[in-house]
């Protein structure tokens, strides 16, 4: 048959757009490739089956390096929800050499077995080379691998001798990525042919159809497969449940909103979904923060304060009234009054908030819009020293003059905490005036190991937007640890520690929140004898019998300055 020359025409300009089409749909297919499938490394995942009474708190702890100690840096902490079940541990380390195994507070009887970090089996060989601490006793399972364990002791656990060395895999092309990939390549490759049919004045009827088909498919696909498990472990937290219609025979009135929570929270490739949109919203736009956390220069994470917009603190906009500021005043006037009455001393010590140490990488659409001498925390600082006999110390000109004596980073780039060297700089100004009351020598770092720490507080509270973080270097100081430690939890977090070194001298009394951790761990527990740690800021009257009974010899209240109108609520409902 012979083709008529329109009809030649038609073919020609036909061909033209489908190669267009395909070469531009190629093209930008492999930039999204380029930019959106770096090779990332993946949690090396432990599994192990537990036998164990309901609650009872089992934590991993895991070096990365040879000659290192177990660190509260590298732990992971869950707890058992029934008296029989499988734990599964993903843990944010690039390499894993020695393991242990804490099973809690005078736990009675535990049974571990089946433990695989991994794609390594922990074998009976492994088994024979444990070293028990605080256990009464140890008795091998005969058939399974594993151990039966029994503790009525405080800090019970058992340490693989033998290292493991298992590294992190590097995440590949996966499953939920070469969909996604195929979706965004039709949808792009129906946009090029509309687009080049409308250049070239053809009339693409056919593909108008596929194109409506491809696009209700989209629209059906999130409700494709519903998530059915009840927790969101990379997110840390429990998913919505699935609404009733009817509450106490009634119509639930906010069913519809209910019900878009639970589809949010449970839809077809949502973690995928959600954490590309977030990287694309970086590319594309500075503003990347959710209610907790928001990401600055360099991929810097920080977090967001208490007040309506959430940077007020930062801001200097956010001011105490002379009520608050008379109320904090009173309370650190009145302990130090009754340290004073005892011949005891008081320290009052406030860190500073990681976005007055590197707001250089602190979002620049975000603008400072006070100068720091009015900061809040200048003007507390200010009142307490005119207004009473306490003395604070506030770290910041100190930390900020620490960039430049040390190369690490003070504070971690996906975490609101100060690293090791932060710290301390901390421990070295708070030595300098606690010695003059109660003189110890100075516990000096020689040596700094680098390390990473893949994973922050702001993975857990922004897990969209994040990713582990094998790139940027810390340093931890390579120093002896001298002391024992016992912890009492509420929850997951130890209310209260004790510290005791016998090669120590003085006993103190901390009020802290966690920037005292590092602090007290790597410092303070290697000079002072004995050491107290409470998880609040308000003295009681157990706390004020507790220090005259076990006589103590100084109170330290550290305080963030990001956290100080927690202590102002405190005593408020204390009244």
């Amino acid at each position: 048959m012979k083709i008529t020359s329109p009809e030649r025409t038609y073919r020609r300009a036909r061909f033209k757009i489908i190669a267009l089409a395909l070469a531009a749909t190629a093209l930008i297919v492999c930039l999204i490739w380029r930019l959106w499938l770096p090779s990332s490394l993946l949690p090396i995942p432990v599994t192990m089956t537990v036998e164990a009474k309901k609650g009872t708190d089992i934590e991993l702890f895991w070096t990365d390096a040879p000659n290192q100690n177990f660190s509260p840096q590298r732990s992971m902490n869950l707890r058992t929800g029934s008296t029989d079940g499988q734990l599964t541990f993903a843990l944010p380390a690039e390499q894993l050499l020695k393991l242990r195994i804490d099973i809690g507070y005078r736990p009675g009887q535990v049974v571990l077995k089946d433990i695989s970090i991994g794609h390594h089996t922990v074998t009976k060989e492994d088994w024979g080379m444990i070293i028990p601490h605080d256990i009464d006793s140890v008795r091998m399972l005969g058939a399974e691998t594993g151990a039966k364990l029994y503790s009525r002791r405080d800090d019970p656990f058992i340490a693989f001798q033998k290292p493991f060395d298992i590294h992190a895999a590097h995440s590949g092309l996966s499953g939920e990525k070469v969909f996604l990939l195929l979706i965004i390549a039709a949808l792009l490759y129906a946009s090029c042919w509309l687009l080049l049919s409308f250049l070239f004045r053809q009339s693409p009827r056919t593909e108008n159809v596929l194109f409506l088909l491809l696009f209700a498919s989209m629209i059906l696909l999130p409700a494709s497969h519903i998530n059915r498990a009840e927790t969101n472990p990379a997110e840390n937290r429990k998913l919505a449940a699935f609404p009733q219609f009817t509450r106490q025979g009634r119509i639930n009135r906010g069913f519809g909103r209910d019900f878009d929570t639970w589809f949010n929270d449970r839809f077809f490739l949502r973690q995928p979904l959600v954490r590309n949109y977030n990287r694309i919203n970086r590319k594309l736009t500075s503003k990347v923060q959710n209610k907790h956390i928001v990401i600055g220069q360099k991929g810097w994470t920080f977090a967001k304060d208490d007040s309506r917009n959430g940077f007020a603190n930062y801001q200097n906009t956010s001011v105490y009234t002379n009520e608050e500021l008379k109320i904090l005043a009173d309370y650190l006037q009145a302990t130090d009054d009754w340290c004073r009455a005892r011949g005891k001393h008081f320290y009052f010590v406030i860190p500073p908030d990681k976005n007055k140490i590197y707001d250089e990488f602190y979002p620049r659409w975000v603008g400072k819009i006070k100068p720091e001498s009015e900061s809040r925390t200048n003007k507390l600082v200010d009142y307490i020293g005119r207004h009473t006999t306490v003395q604070p110390l506030y770290l910041r000109e100190a930390v900020l003059k620490g960039k430049t004596e040390y190369d690490g980073l003070l504070y971690y780039k996906n975490d609101r905490h100060w690293t090791d060297p932060g710290a301390y700089i901390g421990y070295r100004e708070m030595w300098k005036i606690i010695s003059k009351d109660y003189p110890t020598d100075f516990l000096e770092v020689k040596k700094w190991n680098p390390y990473h720490q893949l994973q922050g507080d702001a993975n857990l509270l922004f897990p969209e937007a994040l990713s582990l973080d094998d790139v940027t270097f810390y340093e931890h100081p390579d120093l002896p640890v001298l002391f024992t430690v016992k912890e009492e939890f509420a929850g997951y977090v130890p209310k209260t520690r004790y510290l005791s070194n016998p090669q120590g001298k003085y006993a103190a009394f901390f009020l802290r929140d966690s920037f005292a951790s590092n602090l007290v761990d790597r410092y303070f527990g290697n000079v002072l004898g004995h050491i107290t740690m409470q998880w609040r800021y308000l003295l009681t009257q157990e706390d004020f019998k507790y220090i005259e009974d076990n006589q103590i010899d100084f109170i330290v209240l550290e305080i963030l300055e990001g956290e100080m109108p927690k202590l102002l609520n405190a005593l408020a409902n204390s009244k």
